[in-house]
């Protein structure tokens, strides 16, 4: 946490609208992700899953 806290205050100004659509795109992404690997333990049978 120390380095993190470093690396913010070195950081060049503020963040832009670009940074923000990044940011929204990644989580969109993550949470997609989440929400269908979610899906997939739910509908694999044991059988399935054992190959």
């Amino acid at each position: 946490m120390p380095l993190a806290v470093r690396e913010a205050k070195a950081a060049p100004g503020k963040l832009t609208r670009a940074d923000y659509y990044g940011f929204f795109f990644i989580g969109v992404l993550l949470f997609s992700g989440a929400a269908l690997q979610q899906v997939g333990m739910q509908t694999t049978s044991l059988t399935n899953a054992a190959f």
